[in-house]
């Protein structure tokens, strides 16, 4: 006789972790396609920057949130309830600066429902679809219906929401009536939840340039002012007696 065999639960389907996916899955989306102006090469058109958050940046990430998140509120207790809105954005925040250390880039973001009490599911849906309107910005959500789920809004059609989902999920309906492939609707969609995400090239740490070019001999100076612009245009330089005042080119 057959035997009956269960379905086999899937590597993290036990677990609580679906809010450091999203925040990991989120940066992936925003870095990798990050818009940067190059001027130089491309004649001052846009271009995108692939593979600057590859799987080995991932995994990195990945270890340095769940470290945090383990020191803070315990690895076991959250694998076992998974993580609220408030661990959500402090792990958030602690992987825009590993992100902006370790990759090059900024991690812009904000709760647009903090303080608004009980915005309608339209309202929630016309704000997703704004921000992810563009090339990279991406929508952290959570979700009432999923208890302690968290996904990924990365691209909007007439109907839908396309997720970038650590469980599988593809699609979230924007009315109440889920169309067809769509197991989520706007409506389950906690606001206070959301946060919309963007990323950008890091700006350079120009005090930290300035210090390193005032320990260089005058020498090596002229030698960068002649072959980088950028510095001929900062004068005086440091050695001449004078702050020297280093700036971006516009």
């Amino acid at each position: 006789m057959p035997r009956t065999v269960p379905r086999p639960y899937p590597q993290g389907g036990l677990d609580g972790l679906c809010g450091v996916y999203s925040i990991i899955n989120a940066v992936s989306v925003a870095v990798n396609n990050c818009v940067a102006l190059d001027s130089a090469h491309r004649g001052g058109t846009r271009r995108a920057i692939p593979g600057a958050f590859c799987r080995a940046s991932a995994a990195a990430l990945f270890f340095h949130i769940v470290t945090r998140l383990d020191r803070d509120r315990g690895l076991v207790r959250a694998l076992s309830a998974g993580v609220g809105d408030t661990t959500v954005w402090c792990l958030l925040r602690e992987a825009a600066r590993w992100v902006r250390d370790n990759v090059g880039f900024r991690l812009i973001f904000r709760r647009p429902y903090l303080h608004i009490p009980d915005p309608t599911p339209a309202a929630v849906s016309a704000t997703i679809a704004r921000h992810i309107s563009g090339v990279g910005p991406v929508a952290i959500v959570g979700f009432d219906g999923r208890k302690g789920h968290w996904s990924v809004v990365v691209g909007v059609t007439t109907t839908r929401f396309r997720l970038a989902d650590s469980d599988g999920v593809i699609w979230l309906a924007k009315g109440p009536r889920p169309p067809r492939h769509a197991r989520m609707d706007v409506a389950q969609i906690d606001p206070s939840s959301v946060v919309l995400l963007r990323a950008a090239p890091a700006r350079r740490d120009w005090r930290r340039v300035e210090a390193v070019i005032g320990q260089l001999p005058p020498a090596a100076v002229g030698v960068l002012a002649r072959h980088y612009g950028r510095l001929s245009r900062h004068r005086p330089y440091p050695h001449s007696g004078r702050r020297a005042r280093c700036r971006p080119i516009r």
